[in-house]
């Protein structure tokens, strides 16, 4: 079991936990810092967040070596941004980052870019961890502080309570038109949703719809 700590990556065997580091030649050095993540990658590497210092990078358990991750924006990163690393269904890395957007890692470049693979609309800013991907329908849920974001992988087009071709009842669920920060659909199909309280004293949402979107 390979766990993130506040003292770097560790693996545990079953009796012992034993930290990791890299010095072999033709490895990068790995931060003596916390791993806020740990994400399978191709090839058994496995992808480290080291988002308190905004460090990314693939580390090999079969060889050790240890390889940084480049970030390439577009405009500036806020200062004081947060970030979440996730995985679509086909192997795809993804980073969100707080107040930019979702980024992209191209495995040839060894690069997250600013390639907008979720085209949001404008002026919608998507959540940290708001995302839930639904592999039987081919979908990519999205919250954002303007309300949900579906991604229709078969369509390549993003819907909205703007752009609804489907006419899904939980995209014209008005109770949606507001800061969405987490989001997950179970296993009965009941959808739930979350969103923290705001300045305008309004309480902190909490959801729940049927499997239409339409029943709280």
């Amino acid at each position: 079991i390979w766990v993130g700590t506040a003292n770097g990556l560790q693996r545990f065997d079953g009796r012992k936990f034993i930290q990791f580091s890299t010095s072999k030649a033709g490895s990068e050095r790995m931060p003596d810092a916390r791993v806020y993540q740990v994400i399978p990658a191709d090839s058994g590497k496995l992808l480290l967040a080291y988002t308190g210092t905004r460090e990314f990078g693939l580390f090999d358990p079969s060889f050790f070596t240890y390889r940084k991750i480049e970030v390439e924006v577009k405009s500036a990163i806020p200062a004081g941004a947060a970030y979440f690393v996730w995985r679509d269904a086909n192997g795809g890395l993804y980073l969100n980052v707080s107040g930019l957007g979702i980024l992209q890692f191209n495995k040839q470049a060894n690069t997250f870019v600013q390639n907008d693979p979720f085209p949001m609309p404008r002026g919608w800013k998507n959540s940290l961890c708001g995302i839930y991907e639904d592999v039987h329908k081919k979908q990519v849920w999205i919250g954002t502080d303007s309300g949900l974001c579906i991604y229709d992988w078969r369509s390549k087009s993003m819907w909205t309570r703007h752009n609804n071709p489907e006419r899904l009842a939980v995209l014209n669920n008005p109770l949606l038109n507001q800061q969405i920060s987490t989001l997950y659909i179970d296993r009965e199909k009941k959808i739930w949703l979350f969103g923290p309280a705001n300045s305008l004293g309004n309480r902190q949402m909490k959801l729940c719809l049927d499997s239409s979107g339409n029943n709280a």
